[in-house]
């Protein structure tokens, strides 16, 4: 069990890495209209700007929506 709870740890936190190390093609987000009073950020405060462009999206039920989006190379982002 410990391994396991470790394991997990560990997989929490590869997000942060792989967004640090530019190596994410594409977020898939799911935006649902919910007021929660507190929670786990998506993305830990000091992270890194990333600029996205939309490429796709679709309803999730009755409120939801995916949205796909793709980091934009800091060469082509607009000043």
């Amino acid at each position: 069990m410990a391994d396991e709870q470790g394991f997990a740890a560990k997989m929490n936190s590869m997000p942060k890495y792989l967004v640090s190390g530019g190596l994410v093609d594409e977020y898939r987000l799911a935006v649902y209209p919910v007021i929660l009073g507190s929670g786990r950020r998506l993305f830990p405060e000091g992270s890194a700007r990333a600029d996205l462009r939309l490429t796709g999206s679709r309803r999730d039920g009755e409120t939801g929506i995916l949205t796909m989006n793709r980091p934009v190379p800091a060469r082509r982002r607009k000043s």
